[in-house]
């Protein structure tokens, strides 16, 4: 049998959930990091630490398509190739900011 062995992202960028916030994963970003894997989550607009810059009820779907992917663009500056992982409304803005093709996505 055929053995592949893929080698580890140079990043991992993380999305939080509705009303959620980079807390979330803490925990992951702190084991990724143990195996020598940078990682960061990003705080969607009126989510998070930016709850206060805007109104929720204010923000709509293109403004947070226009976060994940600023931060794709940061990611890909910051480590050249990486892994986008998103949690419920995370999990649907990263499939769509995947479907843009971000340079430097792996997956």
């Amino acid at each position: 049998p055929t053995t592949v062995h893929r080698s580890a992202p140079s990043g991992i960028l993380f999305v939080h959930g509705i009303f959620g916030s980079p807390n979330e994963f803490r925990p992951a970003e702190a084991h990724f990091r143990s195996q020598g894997i940078p990682c960061r989550s990003i705080s969607l607009p009126a989510h998070g630490e930016r709850r206060l810059d805007h109104r929720f009820d204010q923000v709509g779907l293109s403004d947070l398509e226009a976060a994940v992917l600023d931060a794709c663009g940061q990611a890909h500056r910051d480590w050249g190739d990486f892994l986008l992982v998103g949690h419920s409304l995370g999990g649907i803005l990263s499939l769509v900011g995947a479907s843009y093709a971000p340079k430097g996505l792996q997956g």
